[in-house]
């Protein structure tokens, strides 16, 4: 017994969340690594730790506004990847051993 297929417009529907999901993770979590790695080398370059507080500020600052809209995005990619590829639900399931 063959999957059932996804309507077009559907699969069209998941692809846009799979692809505006994938960018916003990609630039984001990007954006926010790259201010986490300047903050741990500046961090790293100041003598005796004077800037701890910084650090610390800079690292919530850029979870608060770069981490949460990739994490938006981790979502919208999971949404899209589930509308592609529905979970199997026991019914269907058992209809394939008939």
């Amino acid at each position: 017994m063959t999957e059932p297929r996804i309507r077009p417009e559907a699969s069209f529907i998941a692809w846009v969340l799979i692809v505006i999901g994938a960018l916003l993770v990609l630039l984001c979590g990007g954006c926010t690594l790259t201010f986490w790695g300047v903050g741990i080398f500046s961090l790293l370059q100041s003598p005796g730790g004077s800037e701890m507080g910084a650090a610390v500020g800079l690292f919530f600052m850029t979870l608060l506004i770069g981490g949460v809209p990739a994490a938006g995005g981790a979502v919208l990619v999971w949404a899209g990847w589930r509308t592609l590829h529905p979970l199997k639900t026991p019914r269907t399931t058992a209809k394939t051993f008939e």
